[in-house]
């Protein structure tokens, strides 16, 4: 399996989003979805769902193993799936 740059990833405020984890507390750019020509609302949601990445990949391997098992979804690991979505989709819960 392919190595990541580790999240939490955020977009900045001028457009290119950088990961600012617990693992560094440096800023790194990973991506620019700013491109001239380009909508403005569809690059900032670009962002979003290139930021919420980590997440999802979490969020999709928990349900995996747990789907794998059988094992039911617990009140906290829903949360934790709406949680990435919603970073994605830029939805306050």
């Amino acid at each position: 399996m392919s190595k990541h740059t580790p999240g939490p990833w955020e977009c900045s405020d001028v457009g290119l989003f950088v990961m600012t984890g617990a693992n560094t507390n440096q800023e790194a750019w990973i991506a620019d979805c700013w491109r001239a020509g380009r909508d403005s609302l569809e690059c900032e949601a670009n962002a979003r769902l290139i930021a919420a990445a980590p997440e999802l990949l979490r969020a999709c391997q928990m349900v995996a193993e747990i789907a794998v098992a059988w094992q039911p979804l617990t009140p906290g690991d829903i949360t934790e799936v709406k949680a990435a979505i919603a970073k994605a989709l830029k939805v306050s819960r």
